[in-house]
């Protein structure tokens, strides 16, 4: 068995500059003789497969890798031993990427909103401090709007994340990541989800984490029972501990986010 492959035939080729990226058509011309199915011809080694790089895209070129996104065979000349072969290349969505669990295989987008939230400090940390004359001083607390930014990376995988969600999911990250860019106990891990439509071959996997730069942990101040304002031997500005009238608790839980092998 024989299938002689002619490539890039001038018949049918094209290439484009698109609002999605750059596209091109490459076909092959296939003899066989011996009665090579059409699936044969497919599978042959000089055949592009599915995903297979656009030869002039990627690496140090100007234009951004492609791949084998569709690749069909049907006979020419009226002739049941010739066909050709047209490969289209162009831009993955994330449903057509091929299931991979690197930092490369990622989708990334990044989102910000604001949230209402209580403070006792201003802007470089000095306590509130509201005066009146001829009465003592109060400790003032404030709504403030606190910016929110969400991570969200998807990717298309071969398994279930059941296993990660669990072990993800409402914790903080444990060291650095992003070369330094996001501080330890910074970003919580808001969900890890999976959608498979193919009865669990694939999985189009969701990582969603929201970034806080001060840390996940929790302060809390001591309240003056009679007023249910902070108390006026409050001290905000030493460091937090049971007796000065504040505290500063760790209680997220932490994990490795690193072995997630996403592109922070």
């Amino acid at each position: 068995m024989t299938i002689t492959v002619t490539e890039d035939i001038i018949e049918g080729q094209a290439a484009a500059i698109t609002s999605n990226g750059p596209t091109a058509t490459r076909v092959f011309r296939a003899q066989t003789d011996a009665s090579e199915t059409m699936m044969e011809i497919l599978a042959d080694a000089s055949i592009p497969q599915y995903f297979d790089s656009y030869p002039d895209t990627g690496g140090t070129g100007q234009f951004i890798d492609i791949f084998a996104l569709e690749i069909s065979v049907e006979p020419t000349d009226r002739q049941n031993n010739i066909y050709n072969v047209t490969v289209q290349y162009a831009r993955p969505d994330a449903i057509e990427k091929e299931a991979g669990e690197t930092a490369d295989d990622s989708l990334i987008q990044v989102g910000s909103s604001v949230t209402s939230e209580e403070t006792q400090v201003d802007k470089d940390g000095n306590q509130l401090v509201i005066q009146l004359t001829n009465e003592p001083d109060q400790n003032g607390s404030v709504d403030i709007q606190v910016p929110e930014t969400v991570l969200l990376f998807e990717r298309k995988e071969g398994s279930s994340p059941l296993s990660k969600s669990i072990a993800n999911t409402g914790k903080v990250n444990s060291a650095s990541l992003g070369s330094g860019t996001y501080a330890a106990k910074t970003l919580l891990c808001l969900g890890i989800e999976g959608v498979s439509s193919d009865n669990g071959d694939t999985w189009q996997v969701t990582y969603r984490f929201q970034y806080k730069p001060g840390t996940w942990n929790a302060e809390a101040v001591y309240e003056d029972p009679e007023t249910g304002r902070i108390h006026e031997d409050v001290d905000l500005s030493s460091a937090a501990n049971s007796t000065n009238g504040w505290i500063d608790k760790e209680i997220y839980s932490e994990a490795d986010f690193s072995n997630l092998n996403l592109p922070f």
